[in-house]
């Protein structure tokens, strides 16, 4: 459709917000782009800047259009960051169905509220997302502490609270590594030291330069969520839309598969990286019940600081097309394992017609 229509403005929240920052960028001096905060500095970025510089350079070396550039990040991103999550899938588990599963069942959700509009969330989720390929290795590599250390980097110029949220919850890794060895603390710094050395050290150079200034003015972190200002049940009702959006009855189920599939190999799940991260990673979803302490904040936006819940749906479609096609191979009822099958590429593909009316492509 962006094509066929190459005049056609992306299908995001805030298009011209994202495009304007392109251009505004490219067209002054870098430090204008912190200066320009608009009413009530709701236009206020800080250096939450990854995405305007890949816009520029797309737009001054590669000649895209101003309106185009946007529409590309926005098509790119959900793609690659599927792809991402579907390679790390199957490095710890060398299933080709399992990267096909996560793959497609990844990219239906991206279309999906929570992902789209949200431009400078998804790049930060893409830099996680090939971040966690590094992670296991990070023990005793050092090009993978610089590749891990990189990428965690770039999401501090892009959304520091995402960042932040997933260093809480590589410490919190840890911590579950460190319970189920029962407390031998010794062999959990020699297999995780370094992981957390290296977020910190991110996390710190985030905020040193997001402080001293690197284009001449400092920025506040403040200024990486600028919450909107309304009351808690706007929030409420609108985080409702959003779920609906996501069609738990069909998606849902799935996850819990991935959850318990994960966490029936027992205390191997610890050492498992696939069942760590997407289990541990989880714990942000607990920012949706705010409400319930009578807290005031966009409850909604922590569906996309974290990449748990879209990678634990593919993990489960892998566990029951396997489970399927297994009984199938063993000459169990063959018609309606296949339809089990079957079933499941429906849901996806509903997720993907879905997502493409609601989203507006």
């Amino acid at each position: 459709t962006f094509i066929s229509n190459p005049e056609r403005v992306a299908p995001t929240k805030d298009p011209a917000y994202y495009t304007w920052r392109t251009e505004m960028l490219i067209s002054d001096d870098p430090i204008t782009l912190l200066e320009t905060e608009g009413a009530f500095e709701m236009f206020a970025g800080g250096y939450r800047v990854s995405a305007p510089i890949i816009g520029g350079l797309l737009r001054r070396v590669a000649g895209v259009s101003s309106l185009n550039q946007t529409v590309l990040l926005m098509v790119a991103l959900p793609v690659l960051t599927a792809l991402l999550l579907a390679s790390f899938a199957y490095r710890q588990r060398r299933d080709p169905l399992l990267w096909h599963a996560v793959a497609l069942m990844s990219a239906s959700l991206f279309l999906t509220p929570p992902f789209v509009g949200y431009l400078d969330n998804m790049l930060c989720l893409l830099w996680l997302a090939a971040a966690l390929p590094f992670l296991p290795h990070t023990r005793d590599s050092w090009p993978a502490r610089a590749g891990f250390g990189m990428f965690l980097l770039l999401s501090g110029f892009t959304h520091p609270t995402t960042l932040a949220i997933f260093c809480l919850a590589l410490g919190a890794m840890s911590v579950v590594r460190v319970l189920f060895r029962r407390f031998d603390l010794r062999s959990v710094v020699r297999d995780d030291g370094w992981m957390v050395i290296v977020a910190l050290a991110a996390a710190i150079s985030s905020y040193v330069i997001w402080k001293v200034g690197i284009w001449g003015r400092s920025a506040s972190l403040s200024e990486a969520a600028l919450p909107p200002p309304y009351g808690s049940d706007f929030f409420v009702d609108r985080m409702v839309l959003w779920i609906d959006a996501m069609r738990p009855a069909l998606n849902l189920p799935l996850i819990v598969i991935g959850v318990a599939g994960l966490i029936m190999a027992g205390r191997k799940a610890s050492e498992d990286e696939l069942a760590r991260v997407s289990i541990v990673w989880l714990a942000p979803l607990a920012g949706i019940f705010g409400f319930l302490a009578g807290l005031t904040y966009p409850y909604y936006r922590f569906f996309n600081t974290t990449l748990a819940w879209v990678l634990l749906a593919g993990v489960g479609t892998y566990f029951v097309a396997r489970l399927l096609i297994d009984v199938a191979k063993r000459g169990g009822i063959r018609v309606v394992a296949l339809a089990g099958v079957d079933a499941l590429g429906v849901i996806i593909a509903s997720n993907f017609g879905t997502g493409f009316t609601k989203s507006g492509w």
